[in-house]
């Protein structure tokens, strides 16, 4: 519509000036030393006006000619920026659907001209391992890292989930250790590192870990409390009657409530009787059996090498 109107002004505009030339076509005179030039106005202004015209047409023939090479580069990282994104969304869904091998195929392939390729290679190296190509999936991961060096915290939080989730313990162990490293309370690094402790069984780890874990905002309770819960019964187990003191020093960072709870109670209680501290095993049961009587804590008290009439019944 603008292009219309600017069409209509232009040709009214030009009518007026056809009609006044008409009307009085002027005069003029162009001398140089005995060269002289005779003509109406009207014919030098339309000189004029083709001459400008051709010198403007010619200049930005030019510049077009010089812009090309840059301009054809500029048109072919678009081009190769859009193909990038449409490959990304279909390798996401390829990968979505469970067509590993054509999400990775995509997604590698389009990395290099993405203008995300953290996600392509991220989401390369997760359908590698879902094909169990753990060598590539390394290799995605070494190549997120180059193409992006300020993520390499994201990058290796990655490789540490997808260590994990592979069942590659030890290694999951290494990479989260060097990301405790650099980020103490991170809360994710954190509770994973919790969870790769727990799943190799390191329950002395799992409880030097918890007082960081515990006192994390970020981090709820229902994510440590149930393997607090798991870590105190296996350190009060068998398997570390050997380091006395150790357990003595847990059973004291406990807190009154713990304290009472018979599953912790039990266990500890069963560590003194077979030391040979019946007394003081003794006065656990009895203030846990005030608390609470549990057939467990009933069946240890029994058990107890003490005079039967001193016993309660």
């Amino acid at each position: 519509m603008k292009l219309i109107l600017i069409a209509i002004a232009a040709l009214i505009i030009a009518s007026l000036l056809a009609h006044q030339v008409h009307l009085d076509p002027g005069y003029a005179l162009l001398s140089h030393g005995n060269l002289s030039i005779e003509t109406s106005l009207a014919v030098l202004a339309f000189i004029t006006l083709i001459s400008f015209s051709g010198f403007y047409l010619a200049l930005r023939t030019l510049l077009t000619v010089k812009r090309a090479p840059k301009n054809l580069g500029k048109w072919n990282t678009n081009r190769k920026q859009t193909n990038s994104r449409k490959a990304l969304n279909k390798g996401i869904i390829d990968s979505a659907e469970g067509n590993w091998q054509q999400s990775e195929k995509l997604l590698v392939k389009h990395a290099q001209h993405s203008d995300t390729p953290l996600l392509n290679y991220l989401s390369a190296a997760h359908a590698a391992q879902s094909q169990s190509a753990y060598d590539r999936r390394d290799e995605y991961l070494f190549k997120a890292g180059e193409a992006l060096p300020d993520q390499i915290h994201a990058i290796h939080l990655t490789r540490a989930k997808l260590q994990f989730s592979a069942g590659q313990r030890e290694q999951a162990l290494a990479t989260l250790q060097q990301l405790k490293s650099a980020t103490p309370k991170h809360p994710i690094v954190l509770t994973l590192l919790m969870k790769t402790l727990q799943q190799l069984g390191d329950w002395h780890g799992v409880y030097t870990l918890l007082p960081s874990i515990k006192s994390n905002r970020k981090i709820p309770q229902e994510e440590w409390q149930a393997v607090e819960h798991e870590t105190l019964l296996h350190l009060f187990s068998s398997a570390y009657m050997d380091d006395k003191s150790e357990l003595n020093n847990i059973w004291k960072t406990l807190d009154k409530i713990q304290k009472l709870k018979p599953d912790y109670l039990v266990a500890y209680a069963t560590y003194l009787i077979k030391t040979g501290k019946s007394q003081i095993a003794e006065e656990l049961i009895l203030k846990g059996l005030k608390n609470q009587q549990t057939e467990d804590l009933l069946s240890l008290y029994s058990q107890l090498n003490i005079d039967i009439n001193k016993k309660i019944h």
